[in-house]
């Protein structure tokens, strides 16, 4: 058990803001295998709001220490969080853009959209230029269809609005649109679809089996 009763500042679901919250219990547990990092659950409750949540960290610097960073919450959940594996490179990108959301920063978080567009766009298509280039070939090379290259160019299309002074404004609308999408272009490319081949080859492999 973990001795940490101090309050935390942290995000609420319900308030929609960060707010500090009060910790009733929490419970760390020892990494079973030689490279697993110890995890930490705490339940706690928003000090304005009393809604209860479930959060988690894992030990990445030393539950030791007076930092404490719970980034994950289990309950409520947060539908933000993805459920699947996805490169550092776009990870890194995405979890800001979540947080600029968070914060109601609309500028911030199109621009963070698009860098996470970036990122992908890299990710497939090593040493592209530009986004617009990197969505082109992936179009090209069959990573993307149609419909997703043209949920992609609207968000490169916002991030680049959103990176330049202009007149034009971005509504908390446009970015919590723009994160969706590319929420779900990424589950389509990093989930889906590695998914869907992997069932495709099941079935393949059945079917040899069957006529061996």
């Amino acid at each position: 058990m973990s001795n940490q009763t101090n309050p935390i500042i942290a995000y609420c679901s319900y308030c929609q803001d960060k707010k500090m919250f009060s910790i009733h219990g929490s419970y760390i547990h020892k990494g079973a295998k030689k490279n697993d990092n110890d995890k930490e659950y705490a339940l706690m409750s928003c000090t304005s709001c009393d809604l209860p949540s479930l959060f988690y960290r894992e030990d990445l610097w030393g539950f030791g220490t007076d930092i404490w960073d719970y980034d994950m919450c289990l309950f409520p959940k947060d539908e933000r969080i993805l459920t699947f594996q996805i490169p550092e490179i776009v990870k890194e990108s995405y979890e800001e853009a979540i947080k600029c959301e968070k914060a109601k920063a609309a500028i911030a978080t199109v621009v963070m959209v698009r860098r996470s567009l970036e990122a992908v766009c890299k990710d497939f298509v090593p040493g592209t230029k530009t986004v617009f280039d990197g969505l082109k070939q992936m179009k090209e090379n069959g990573f993307i269809s149609g419909d997703l290259l043209e949920w992609s160019e609207e968000l490169r299309f916002l991030g680049n609005q959103g990176a330049h002074a202009t007149d034009k404004k971005i509504s908390i609308n446009d970015a919590q649109d723009s994160l969706d999408f590319l929420q779900s272009i990424l589950e389509i490319l990093y989930h889906l679809r590695p998914r869907f081949k992997d069932i495709k080859a099941r079935r393949e492999n059945k079917e040899i089996v069957n006529l061996s």
